[in-house]
């Protein structure tokens, strides 16, 4: 079988933010991080944090879908750790990496379902997920699901 490859486009906007282009959607990131929780805008990294998240939590909609399990909401709350963020910043004299050092993803799953087939299907999504099989190879990863 032929590979797939998904494509995406970024461009520089006229300030120091980025618009990034998908298919027929586009969407705007602000900087790599940002510690302004004021400001407006996503950074890379959140959308980073965001699209792992998004990946299991739409993993385990369409899987118990699939499995006929009912589910009455399904949530994530995700969290990054840098080794150190002040190395992406340029701050002087900072030493290190910038890079994520651990990711903490926990997902709420609301359902009447007897936890054994949940705990079956979280376990499967798990392994078909792209984006939390890459980052385990690359981060401290923490996934966990509780039942909400």
């Amino acid at each position: 079988m032929e590979q797939y490859r998904w494509n995406a486009r970024v461009s520089a906007k006229q300030d120091t933010s980025v618009r990034a282009y998908v298919g027929r959607e586009q969407f705007d990131v602000s900087c790599a991080l940002n510690f302004d929780v004021t400001r407006s805008g996503i950074s890379a990294l959140e959308y980073a944090l965001a699209a792992l998240a998004a990946d299991v939590v739409s993993g385990v909609q369409q899987l118990a879908k699939k499995r006929r399990i009912q589910l009455d909401g399904v949530e994530a709350s995700v969290q990054g750790v840098l080794e150190n963020p002040l190395v992406c910043l340029g701050v002087v004299g900072e030493e290190g990496s910038p890079k994520l050092k651990q990711i903490q993803l926990k997902v709420f799953v609301s359902t009447p379902v007897a936890s054994e087939p949940v705990n079956e299907l979280w376990e499967e999504v798990l392994k078909r997920s792209p984006l939390a099989s890459t980052f385990a190879d690359l981060v401290e990863l923490e996934l966990v699901m509780k039942r909400a």
